[in-house]
């Protein structure tokens, strides 16, 4: 794992040699598994990201303009960042000259810097209180510095922070999963269902065997994640693949932000895997995904139980192509289509109309990914 890291201050003030230092301490003591890059500048930042992409940037301090422009490299590349501020949001620190130099500071970058952190490292419990009232970002982690602190030693501090970085890694990790993968967590999906070998031709048999260890392991968290390890079992064995071993140490994550607290409790209709479905029950759980994407409730294993519902049903295709346009929701059946051949790899035969991207298949997206 690379993680390139950036110390945006000047080594003659005492934040730039504090920081420094403790990067160095880090270069020194991180296990094999991290390779750690050091820049101090806006070019050598950008020439890195372009020659070698990190697996993650890790920024320090606060205040410093240049951190704000790092953020917006690491956006362009779907690169994602850990923050350490250093003690530098500390209020004593804030409220000195608020209004003149931090405030603007703060409007300008600075909680945007905070906010979009995919993890915030406190370097102590009080820091971290402090950061939480704030509330300018949730998942904020705590890794004592040794250079204040008998309580930790330095490798400890890296094995701590290297866990966080895994943890970040194995966060919404369909976003940094390579197509191919995400085209083989699909038809191994699509083979726990038709339990066929003959189903899975030759190019998606080679799909799911290309997939690198790295790959591997982001399917597997994926899939610890979404509670799917049953399926993807299923279809490696169907597959005859054996994947890597990965303990369950490994897989952990930030969890994901529920956007609406009110329809996290509600009651849904239930979406079952079942062979012989009519147009009736299909035409019910279809209605009851589009209310799963309309509360920001659907999972992918509700893609998985309607794909399996079409793929085993008895409708009568025209009936529902006409009940479909009398309710005007051929639209958005289209659309979910083409997330269930994206997702499932259902194929066009098993579709009673054919998959067109649109409008509900991005919500559907933003979703699961």
């Amino acid at each position: 794992m690379k993680i390139l890291h950036f110390n945006p201050f000047d080594s003659k003030t005492g934040i730039g040699q504090s920081i420094s230092t403790y990067i160095s301490m880090l270069q020194a003591n991180m296990g094999k598994d991290v390779d750690i890059e050091v820049v101090t500048s806006l070019k050598d930042l950008k020439k890195s990201i372009h020659n070698q992409p990190p697996e993650l940037i890790h920024l320090y301090g606060a205040w410093n303009w240049k951190n704000g422009i790092a953020t917006a490299f690491a956006a362009k590349r779907n690169i994602r960042y850990v923050y350490t501020p250093y003690g530098q949001l500390d209020p004593w620190i804030l409220n000195q000259h608020y209004l003149k130099h931090k405030l603007p500071r703060i409007i300008l970058y600075q909680k945007r810097v905070m906010r979009q952190a995919y993890a915030v490292i406190a370097l102590g419990n009080i820091e971290k209180e402090k950061l939480q009232e704030l509330d300018w970002n949730n998942r904020i982690e705590v890794i004592f510095n040794p250079f204040v602190t008998s309580s930790i030693t330095h490798e400890e501090v890296c094995e701590k922070l290297e866990k966080v970085y895994q943890k970040v890694q194995n966060s919404h990790v369909r976003q940094i999963m390579k197509e191919n993968t995400k085209l083989a967590l699909s038809i191994l999906i699509k083979a726990s269902q038709v339990d066929d070998i003959r189903w899975i031709n030759e190019q998606e048999r080679a799909a799911v065997k290309e997939t690198d260890e790295s790959e591997w392991k982001k399917l597997t968290v994926y899939a610890f994640q979404e509670k799917i390890r049953d399926l993807i079992e299923t279809g490696c064995n169907l597959l005859g693949i054996i994947p890597p071993d990965i303990a369950d140490s490994d897989l952990l994550c930030y969890p994901t932000e529920v956007a609406n607290k009110k329809s996290e409790k509600a009651k849904y209709p239930q979406i079952h895997q079942k062979r012989g479905a009519d147009n009736k029950i299909v035409s019910e759980c279809f209605l009851a995904i589009l209310t799963l994407v309309k509360d920001r409730q659907l999972n992918i294993r509700h893609l998985i139980d309607f794909a399996y519902l079409l793929r085993f049903s008895v409708m009568e295709e025209d009936k529902f192509l006409q009940e479909l346009q009398e309710q005007k929701k051929t639209k958005e059946f289209k659309g979910l289509m083409s997330a269930l051949a994206e997702y499932t790899s259902l194929e066009e035969g098993f579709m009673p109309v054919p998959g067109k991207y649109n409008g509900l298949t991005k919500k559907i997206q933003l979703l699961i990914n």
